[in-house]
């Protein structure tokens, strides 16, 4: 059933990326500060609740999956990172939420923001 997922999973997020790729829930659990690490891919694929969330890697939004949630107290893409929320081929066209909740602080942003530093980037289609 977890390779049925893969591939299921391979072929949502365009091919190669999406059979590499780790899904966040099994790496960032709830209240967590969350790190997606360079060089790594990560896919949300359910709703996760965290405290922080630092992606140094890729992360990519499931793009079939309806209603997603993903809420931080911060949301940080840092160099070399990239927050992927659909393509210009695979649009995100269902319901999908960030919330920005309250309680954590960045050394260098601050509180409440989905943001970048460096060369992170957040493609949103």
């Amino acid at each position: 059933q977890v390779a049925e997922r893969r591939g299921e999973l391979s072929t949502q997020l365009g091919g190669a990326s999406g059979a590499n790729s780790t899904r966040a829930s099994l790496r960032c659990r709830r209240g967590s500060a969350c790190v997606v690490p360079a060089g790594e891919q990560m896919v949300l694929d359910e709703s996760l609740d965290v405290d922080t969330l630092s992606i140094k890697g890729t992360l990519t939004w499931d793009v079939s999956e309806d209603d997603l949630t993903l809420r931080a107290g911060y949301v940080v893409v840092e160099d070399g990172g990239h927050l992927k929320i659909g393509t210009k081929d695979a649009p995100m066209n269902k319901r999908a939420t960030i919330y920005i909740k309250k309680g954590h602080e960045h050394n260098k942003l601050g509180t409440r923001f989905l943001g970048t530093l460096g060369s992170g980037k957040i493609d949103i289609h």
